[in-house]
């Protein structure tokens, strides 16, 4: 029965909903195949025989139906599973609320074809452990629209779907708004995200469209290079998110956009540009000879800039890079023959978390950091940094036929930590002055014979004798079924010929 006579009218505008608006500039298809012209089952109000719970209704409803929520029961204490073709419609996106005892508010796997409209989804589980507003998995045909999911970890959850849509939605406080894996020919558009980690993070999608969308405080992440991505009109903060796919020779020069992407490019010039609160500054995917100079990238909540796979001949140089959670960031692939030199990086949660090849690392100052350069380098020079006021100021994981030379570290609670499977790595006439603790190690066994110490200043030298570095080694103790058992030992370094005096630098 109906509670009023206007949900007559409500559900009438259901007919074409699936459509997106033709003020886009990309066509988007229609991606609802299913016709909901079956009965509809009424959740919550005052009319004879309404359902009290939504998943009972859902739990009665046949494909082609409609279970209608009203909002005068509202909030709904329950998770709802969706495992049939049907519309699942609030009466009021604002006022009808779902809020979910366990993890996953709205629930799918395996189901086509349905839709979801007008609610708030909220999770009020466990802060313990992650939760999600809707979490869909192998759907084909599938949308969602017009609902409010706040406060949840990840907002939507998209796996292995495909012809589904993400449309006209607020997200907002969580972790990751819309996460999209191993998905195909998915529309995400004029959606509103706010104040996420990361508002939109694509992960192996192929023919995405992403598109219209307003992110506030976050913005787009990739995790890794996609096939026929269509990115437009999107803004961050009010600005361009400009995304770039397989352009040449192109100079950015003092231009207001609220987050840069280079796909597969060459020869791009990015000078004066400020970046701040997106989820990541600038994110470059197998891109080469790129210039980043005389900018500010800072405040973002991931990083100030990302690299993905490979790329070769970048140079970043006189820039400001701080206040983010990592500012320079390889996530997978490794820079090859560049330069970071002359940049400032204060603040961030590690200054530089880097892999490299042929590349130099040269007159910046990195301070303030929790991490102030977390480095994998391979014929690599780090020479002439000042890097100060760290909780660890150099973490060296790999360094083979690569050189410390001349940095001035100081002021850290551990100045360099070595973390050496390989080995051949030169730490050479460098300073190292009122660190908590100078140089720390762990040493493997077999390929851990680690870095060299040779001539650095130690402001604790007690004579002009050796300098001696207390660490560990990982040493095989055993075996068991699952292989070789390690155990720490103490172990230790020495500089041979440690400078009398402070290097200038």
């Amino acid at each position: 029965m109906l509670k009023k006579g206007l949900a007559v009218t409500v559900i009438l505008l259901f007919i074409g909903m699936c459509v997106i608006p033709s003020t886009a500039v990309t066509e988007l298809k229609e991606v609802s195949t299913v016709s909901f012209d079956g009965n509809t089952l009424y959740v919550g109000g005052t009319g004879p025989n309404n359902y009290t719970t939504i998943q009972s209704a859902i739990d009665d409803a046949v494909d082609g139906d409609t279970v209608f929520v009203y909002d005068d029961s509202s909030p709904y204490i329950e998770s709802v599973l969706i495992d049939k073709s049907i519309q699942l419609v609030g009466e009021n996106k604002t006022t009808t609320i779902i809020d979910s005892p366990s993890q996953m508010t709205i629930r799918n796997y395996h189901a086509d074809n349905f839709l979801i409209k007008g609610f708030t989804l909220l999770n009020h589980f466990s802060p313990q452990y992650a939760t999600y507003g809707v979490s869909l998995w192998f759907a084909k045909n599938c949308t969602l629209t017009e609902t409010r999911i706040i406060g949840c970890h990840w907002g939507v959850q998209f796996l292995d779907n495909s012809n589904c849509s993400i449309t006209n939605n607020e997200i907002q406080d969580g972790f990751i708004g819309i996460d999209v894996a191993e998905s195909s020919s998915c529309t995400i558009y004029g959606n509103q995200l706010t104040d996420n980690n990361y508002g939109i993070e694509l992960n192996r999608a192929e023919n995405i469209n992403i598109s219209d969308n307003k992110f506030t405080n976050n913005g787009l992440y990739f995790l890794n290079r996609h096939s026929n991505a269509i990115i437009l009109n999107n803004t961050v903060n009010d600005k361009e998110l400009l995304y770039l796919e397989n352009e040449h020779d192109l100079i950015l020069d003092n231009i207001s956009i609220g987050q840069l992407f280079l796909i597969g490019c060459n020869n791009i010039t990015m000078k004066n540009i400020e970046i701040s609160n997106a989820s990541i500054g600038i994110e470059i995917i197998d891109s080469h000879n790129c210039l980043i100079t005389k900018s500010k990238i800072h405040s973002n909540l991931g990083t100030g800039i990302t690299f993905v796979h490979e790329c070769r001949n970048t140079i970043i140089t006189h820039s400001d890079i701080s206040n983010n959670t990592k500012g320079i960031y390889v996530m997978t692939g490794k820079l090859y023959k560049s330069s970071i030199n002359g940049n400032t990086f204060r603040f961030n949660g590690v200054g530089m978390d880097i892999s490299c090849l042929e590349t130099t690392v040269k007159d910046n100052i990195i301070e303030n950091c929790n991490q102030g350069l977390g480095i994998s380098c391979f014929i690599t020079t780090v020479k002439d940094n000042i890097i100060k006021n760290c909780n660890q100021g150099i973490v060296l994981n790999v360094g083979l036929l690569s050189f410390l030379t001349n940095n001035q570290i100081t002021n850290n609670d551990i100045g360099l930590f070595l973390d050496e499977p390989f080995f051949s790595c030169i730490i050479r006439s460098n300073n190292f002055i009122d660190n908590q603790k100078h140089a720390d190690f762990v040493l493997w066994p077999i390929m851990g014979c680690g870095g060299r110490f040779l001539n650095n200043y130690w402001d604790d030298l007690s004579s002009s004798g050796l300098k001696v570095i207390v660490g560990k080694r990982n040493t095989i103790t055993g075996f068991d079924a699952m292989g070789p058992k390690y155990s720490l030992i103490p172990w230790i370094k020495f500089d041979l010929n440690p400078a009398q005096e402070p290097y200038d630098i």
